[in-house]
Order: C-alpha cells, then structure tokens, then sequence
C-alpha cells in the first residue's frame, strides 16, 4: 500500500511538472520596448503581434507630479515617495495592452539599477522603498500583469548587497 501510494505521488509530480515544462513563455526585456511608454506600446501593439513572444517588459513612462517632478520606475528607493494617483492615468492603458495576444505574459518594469548606495541603517530610506513598492504591487495588481521584473545588476559598482567595511555586522542588520 505504501508503494503504491509512492508511485501515485511521483506520477501526479511528474505529470505536473510536464504540465509547467509545456507552459514555458518568452518575455522580452530589452532597451527597444523598455523605454517606450505604455501608450507607445499599444499604438505599436497589432505589430508587435506579429512575433513570437508572450510578453513584454513595460515601464510607466512620463509620470509627471502635480508640483512638476518626474517620476521612473528607478526611483523605486529614492525621494518623492510614490503615490497612486500619479501612475493610474496609465494602467486603462498598461490593461488595454495586456488584452493582446503577445502580451499577455508581461511584466512591469520595478526597480532598476540602484545609482547611490542606500545605507543599510536608514530606516527612512528603506521604509520608502518599502512604501514604492507597495504602491507598484498595487498598480502590478490593477492592470493585471503577471508580476515585476527587478533588474538588480551592478551596473554602477555600487555593491548595495554585500557588506562593507563600515557597514554593520550581518546579526545587527537582521534585527
């Protein structure tokens, strides 16, 4: 009986990491598609079509606040604090977009490359990453995209993940 049983388990797993083997995707993430605005991409949307992948990587694009500061999906870590209010003109779009066949699979663009250190100790800093972040979920969830794609390259060597001289020890850090 407990073989049995054994054998039934290994062939529902089997059988269910086939089923997810089939369903593998091709999502783009380029500097092309990257830096046009959701709207950009819907114009182009029947055309892009015309290829063979499932889905994009989208960035909100020309965030504009009311006092005239600029917002990108970079600035996930840094000052003004995100709010909803000024990304939403854009997920009808981001939605609208997402309706399309090559598209479906999509992700939106979160945080990119970091440009300063975040000092591990500033809870300011990290509580508003932690608050962008939340409101990018939210917008991740209203325009019904499969998720976030988190570019964490170093592309400027500014080692924010691993632990310095001078940085706190790894157990003060955790507290």
């Amino acid at each position: 009986m407990k073989i049995r049983r054994q054998i039934v388990w290994t062939l529902a797993l089997a059988t269910t990491s086939l089923a997810f083997a089939a369903e593998k995707k091709i999502i783009t993430y380029s500097w092309g598609t990257g830096s046009a605005s959701p709207a950009e991409l819907l114009e182009k949307a029947d055309e892009l079509e015309k290829g063979p992948v499932d889905g994009f990587t989208i960035a909100f694009k020309d965030v504009k606040r009311p006092t005239g500061e600029w917002l990108a999906p970079r600035q996930l870590r840094s000052d003004p604090e995100w709010r909803y209010e000024d990304f939403a003109p854009q997920v009808p779009v981001v939605r609208e977009l997402l309706t399309h066949k090559s598209f479906k699979e999509s992700l939106i663009r979160g945080w990119s490359v970091l440009d300063k250190r975040v000092d591990w100790q500033d809870d300011a800093a990290w509580a508003r990453f932690a608050h962008n972040f939340g409101v990018l979920a939210a917008l991740v969830r209203d325009c019904g995209s499969k998720g976030v794609v988190i570019d964490h390259e170093d592309y400027h060597k500014i080692k924010q993940f691993f632990r310095l001289e001078g940085d706190p020890e790894y157990d003060e850090l955790v507290k």
